[in-house]
């Protein structure tokens, strides 16, 4: 069964969707993990309760900067990972020429 070729990625400057969700899964998860701490420190004190909007706020404020520091470090990589530097030509090959290559390199 052959697979789709998927088209070349682009990277400097560029976001997909696929990294505004990562940034959002990311902040969702440390969000969750401060809002269990928080409630468990809230647990420990002489008059518990569920955390106010005035309590709440800079825990949102820093989801927000989570979300835009990651998608502003997107915007400065290139297609492969490299910081600040042009998008490199992507070539892509079967899966028998791959394998055709490597026992010729084998031998």
């Amino acid at each position: 069964m052959a697979q789709q070729a998927l088209p070349p990625t682009k990277g400097l400057g560029n976001i997909n969707w696929r990294d505004l969700w990562k940034g959002l899964y990311y902040a969702a998860i440390g969000q969750l993990l401060a809002l269990i701490g928080f409630l468990f420190m809230s647990l420990l004190q002489e008059t518990p309760h569920f955390p106010t909007w005035v309590e709440w706020l800079p825990y949102v404020k820093g989801t927000v900067v989570a979300i835009g520091g990651y998608l502003a470090g997107k915007l400065g990589v290139n297609n492969v990972g490299q910081i600040l530097k042009k998008d490199r030509p992507i070539v892509r090959v079967d899966v028998e020429t791959l394998n055709d290559l490597k026992a010729e390199a084998k031998s």
